[in-house]
């Protein structure tokens, strides 16, 4: 999936790089994911979120650190906002 585009979260977990394909399926009520290894899975709505239309932050306004140390060279940043939940990710 496009990770600038969609932001696909599945039991907590961000797996939009893992992912081939994701689409609901109106027959079992399920969302079924493909991912890129070949498994295919059908989850429950609240196993699932698929986030889309992220804002585009300028990279060069934000100090991006992770476990206490900078980031340096960023050259996108993307923040998606859940309206299930308010979050922002």
């Amino acid at each position: 999936m496009n990770t600038r585009k969609y932001m696909i979260i599945v039991k907590g977990e961000i797996q939009t790089s893992r992912i081939r394909s994701c689409k609901y399926n109106s027959a079992s009520k399920k969302t079924d994911v493909e991912y890129i290894t070949g498994g295919k899975y059908s989850y429950a709505y609240e196993n699932i979120q698929w986030l889309s239309e992220p804002v585009a932050l300028n990279s060069q306004l934000y100090h991006i650190s992770r476990e206490g140390r900078e980031l340096f060279n960023i050259e996108e940043i993307y923040v998606f906002h859940d309206n299930r939940s308010g979050r922002n990710y």
